[in-house]
């Protein structure tokens, strides 16, 4: 958001410089698209109490002189740099900070200046390397084309090449995600290490419950066949106790139907 209305009050003091007075920036208001109907009066006295004080036109060369010392500009123009990536994450290109970061400073298939495309390359060298040790991490049958540099990686590279100040990265911006340790190898070898033991334990946890799933099974099978035996068990203690089989033991069948 910061960036943001920097931007803003920068387009602002470059429309009031295109005029050769202050009297003729002061007449002119911005374009309705920059301006958006403010009032006329907020635009008069930012031309009167602003882009005419001394200390503003001071600050205002120093600034400029920085700028001309850049040694490249990216053609993103206003829109913060991460929604550039996100834009071609939505259009169906894979997010890659580094990718995005070459588009932005190259003008068609030539790059900006030599500054740029040697910077490009020392940062996909470096993301190279973090891909190497990451399939030499990777558990046995992984393929190669599945493991990608995650976002994180290529942040602290950019940083380490680019150049930081806390969170925000030279030529670039603010990303809130972006960690302070400059250790991108040993973060991106730890994530992988820890995606490792996961696999692990989640290949132990199958076995375990497919022995579980076999345990149960077979326990099942042993109550069956215990309730088959306990009921055929019952049922001939029943007819042991009863005097009515007895009787019916000893009833002479021919007898009886003789008589």
């Amino acid at each position: 958001m910061q960036k943001l209305i920097s931007q803003f009050k920068y387009r602002l003091h470059q429309h009031y410089l295109r005029y050769e007075t202050p009297g003729e920036g002061r007449a002119n208001l911005p374009n309705h698209d920059l301006w958006n109907d403010r009032p006329e009066s907020d635009w008069h006295w930012l031309c009167d109490k602003v882009y005419t004080a001394v200390d503003f036109i001071k600050v205002s060369k120093i600034n400029a002189v920085n700028r001309n010392q850049q040694k490249y500009h990216h053609k993103g123009g206003a829109r913060p740099f991460i929604q550039h990536a996100k834009k071609d994450h939505r259009d169906g290109k894979p997010l890659s900070l580094l990718d995005n970061w070459e588009n932005l400073h190259k003008d068609g298939e030539n790059w900006i200046n030599d500054v740029a495309k040697e910077k490009h390359e020392e940062m996909k060298q470096m993301k190279n390397i973090v891909r190497e040790k990451m399939i030499q991490e990777a558990p046995d049958g992984t393929l190669p084309d599945s493991i990608v540099v995650d976002v994180d990686s290529e942040l602290r590279i950019m940083g380490e090449k680019l150049g930081r100040k806390g969170k925000s990265i030279r030529g670039v911006g603010v990303f809130p995600c972006m960690e302070v340790s400059n250790s991108y190898v040993t973060s991106s070898m730890a994530t992988n290490t820890e995606l490792n033991e996961m696999q692990g334990q989640i290949k132990q946890l199958s076995t375990h419950v497919l022995t579980l799933q076999k345990e149960n099974e077979e326990l099942k099978e042993q109550m069956m066949a215990f309730t088959a035996a306990s009921q055929e068990r019952q049922q001939s203690r029943v007819h042991q106790d009863n005097p009515y089989y007895d009787e019916l033991g000893h009833f002479n069948l021919d007898d009886n139907l003789g008589s």
